[in-house]
């Protein structure tokens, strides 16, 4: 998939502030283009090591969580079931 800088910043942009809603403790990710979509990793701390967690998303999901608040809930409702075992704020 050919991506400009400024797709890739604005996956990256919506993936943090999905992850910012989920209040995660530590944290780090990763958005990653494939020829069909867009690979997220998360690694995030669970409750005595760190963890590993990945989930695809296409690209029209991804492009569109920002204006569109049903994409938008979905991919929070995708993300929040793989960071279910993530260490969570107060």
């Amino acid at each position: 998939m050919l991506l400009s800088i400024s797709e890739l910043a604005l996956a990256r942009e919506t993936v943090q502030s999905l992850l910012d809603e989920l209040d995660l403790t530590t944290y780090q990710f990763e958005v990653e283009p494939r020829a069909d979509g867009w690979t997220i990793l998360v690694e995030c701390q669970a409750d005595d090591a760190w963890q590993v967690t990945q989930i695809n998303a296409s690209k029209a999901m991804l492009c569109n969580a920002q204006a569109d608040s049903d994409a938008r809930q979905a991919l929070l409702a995708e993300l929040t079931k793989t960071v279910a075992d993530c260490s969570r704020g107060c």
